[in-house]
Protein backbone atom coordinates (compact mmCIF):
# COMPACT_ATOMS: atom_id res chain seq x y z
CA UNK A 1 0.00 0.00 0.00
CA UNK A 2 2.86 2.64 0.80
CA UNK A 3 4.53 1.86 -2.40
CA UNK A 4 1.76 2.73 -4.23
CA UNK A 5 1.21 5.69 -2.62
CA UNK A 6 4.62 6.53 -3.04
CA UNK A 7 4.30 5.90 -6.99
CA UNK A 8 1.17 8.39 -6.89
CA UNK A 9 3.18 11.20 -5.27
CA UNK A 10 5.83 10.49 -8.00
CA UNK A 11 3.63 11.09 -10.86
CA UNK A 12 2.12 13.83 -9.78
CA UNK A 13 5.11 15.57 -10.11
CA UNK A 14 5.49 14.58 -13.50
CA UNK A 15 3.74 15.71 -17.02
CA UNK A 16 1.21 13.11 -16.59
CA UNK A 17 0.26 14.09 -13.02
CA UNK A 18 0.05 17.58 -14.25
CA UNK A 19 -2.68 16.98 -17.13
CA UNK A 20 -4.45 14.79 -14.67
CA UNK A 21 -4.87 17.32 -11.93
CA UNK A 22 -5.71 19.81 -14.10
CA UNK A 23 -8.81 17.80 -15.93
CA UNK A 24 -9.54 16.59 -12.24
CA UNK A 25 -9.41 20.02 -11.29
CA UNK A 26 -12.33 20.91 -14.39
CA UNK A 27 -14.41 17.66 -13.24
CA UNK A 28 -14.57 18.90 -9.51
CA UNK A 29 -15.51 22.62 -10.86
CA UNK A 30 -18.30 20.61 -12.41
CA UNK A 31 -19.60 19.21 -9.48
CA UNK A 32 -19.39 21.95 -7.31
CA UNK A 33 -21.94 24.19 -9.57
CA UNK A 34 -23.86 21.13 -9.58
CA UNK A 35 -24.07 21.40 -6.28
CA UNK A 36 -24.93 24.57 -5.74
CA UNK A 37 -28.11 24.45 -7.74
CA UNK A 38 -28.94 21.53 -5.00
CA UNK A 39 -32.11 23.05 -2.69
CA UNK A 40 -31.66 22.21 0.82
CA UNK A 41 -34.74 20.06 1.41
CA UNK A 42 -35.30 17.38 3.76
CA UNK A 43 -36.02 13.66 2.35
CA UNK A 44 -38.69 11.34 3.52
CA UNK A 45 -38.85 7.70 2.61
CA UNK A 46 -43.34 6.73 2.53
CA UNK A 47 -41.89 2.31 2.21
CA UNK A 48 -38.86 2.61 5.09
CA UNK A 49 -41.42 0.31 7.07
CA UNK A 50 -41.28 -2.13 3.95
CA UNK A 51 -37.79 -2.46 3.42
CA UNK A 52 -35.79 -5.53 4.18
CA UNK A 53 -32.55 -6.20 4.89
CA UNK A 54 -30.10 -8.77 6.05
CA UNK A 55 -29.56 -9.26 9.35
CA UNK A 56 -27.34 -12.39 9.17
CA UNK A 57 -24.02 -10.51 10.61
CA UNK A 58 -23.07 -7.40 12.53
CA UNK A 59 -21.89 -6.02 9.65
CA UNK A 60 -25.62 -6.06 8.81
CA UNK A 61 -25.91 -2.77 11.20
CA UNK A 62 -23.34 -0.59 9.50
CA UNK A 63 -24.67 -1.60 5.95
CA UNK A 64 -28.24 -1.06 6.71
CA UNK A 65 -27.80 2.70 7.71
CA UNK A 66 -25.98 2.60 4.18
CA UNK A 67 -28.26 1.65 2.57
CA UNK A 68 -31.19 3.63 3.75
CA UNK A 69 -28.58 6.76 3.22
CA UNK A 70 -28.11 5.61 -0.25
CA UNK A 71 -31.89 5.71 -0.76
CA UNK A 72 -31.89 9.42 0.60
CA UNK A 73 -29.25 10.49 -1.28
CA UNK A 74 -30.40 9.35 -4.31
CA UNK A 75 -34.13 10.98 -3.97
CA UNK A 76 -31.95 14.19 -3.40
CA UNK A 77 -29.92 14.34 -5.86
CA UNK A 78 -33.20 13.69 -8.03
CA UNK A 79 -35.11 16.64 -6.74
CA UNK A 80 -35.83 18.61 -10.09
CA UNK A 81 -37.24 15.51 -11.14
CA UNK A 82 -39.48 14.97 -8.34
CA UNK A 83 -42.56 16.45 -6.86
CA UNK A 84 -41.57 18.96 -3.66
CA UNK A 85 -44.33 19.19 -1.10
CA UNK A 86 -44.36 21.61 1.76
CA UNK A 87 -45.16 20.83 5.02
CA UNK A 88 -45.66 23.21 8.42
CA UNK A 89 -43.45 21.75 11.58
CA UNK A 90 -44.08 24.26 14.82
CA UNK A 91 -44.72 26.97 12.11
CA UNK A 92 -41.93 26.35 10.26
CA UNK A 93 -42.33 25.34 6.80
CA UNK A 94 -40.20 22.53 5.62
CA UNK A 95 -39.69 21.28 1.95
CA UNK A 96 -39.50 17.47 1.41
CA UNK A 97 -39.17 14.89 -1.33
CA UNK A 98 -40.72 11.53 -0.66
CA UNK A 99 -38.53 8.34 -2.36
CA UNK A 100 -39.95 6.90 -5.21
CA UNK A 101 -41.02 3.60 -5.56
CA UNK A 102 -39.03 1.93 -8.99
CA UNK A 103 -35.71 3.89 -6.99
CA UNK A 104 -35.92 1.63 -4.32
CA UNK A 105 -36.46 -1.21 -6.92
CA UNK A 106 -33.34 -0.81 -8.31
CA UNK A 107 -31.46 0.20 -4.82
CA UNK A 108 -32.53 -2.97 -3.10
CA UNK A 109 -31.17 -5.61 -5.65
CA UNK A 110 -27.66 -4.28 -4.31
CA UNK A 111 -27.42 -5.33 -1.33
CA UNK A 112 -27.93 -8.65 -2.59
CA UNK A 113 -25.68 -8.01 -5.82
CA UNK A 114 -22.61 -6.87 -3.25
CA UNK A 115 -23.79 -9.56 -0.61
CA UNK A 116 -22.49 -12.76 -3.28
CA UNK A 117 -19.11 -12.13 -1.92
CA UNK A 118 -19.23 -9.56 1.10
CA UNK A 119 -15.88 -9.50 2.27
CA UNK A 120 -14.53 -8.91 -1.63
CA UNK A 121 -12.91 -5.52 -1.19
CA UNK A 122 -15.42 -3.45 -3.36
CA UNK A 123 -13.49 -0.26 -3.73
CA UNK A 124 -10.84 -1.30 -5.79
CA UNK A 125 -13.61 -2.57 -8.34
CA UNK A 126 -16.03 0.90 -9.04
CA UNK A 127 -16.41 -0.59 -12.58
CA UNK A 128 -19.18 -3.02 -11.83
CA UNK A 129 -21.13 -0.99 -9.23
CA UNK A 130 -21.03 2.10 -11.78
CA UNK A 131 -22.15 0.55 -14.35
CA UNK A 132 -24.85 -1.19 -12.10
CA UNK A 133 -25.75 2.24 -11.16
CA UNK A 134 -25.90 3.96 -14.51
CA UNK A 135 -28.60 2.45 -15.66
CA UNK A 136 -30.68 4.28 -13.35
Amino acid sequence: MTGAIHQRQREAETLAGLIREKKQHTVTRKHHAVQRMLMPLAVVNPYAEYLNYPSHSLRARRDHKKYLGLIRAVAFLHQYQREIQTVEVDGTPLNISKSRLPTLRQLTALPMWFSVNPWMNWSNRPGPCYRRSTKW
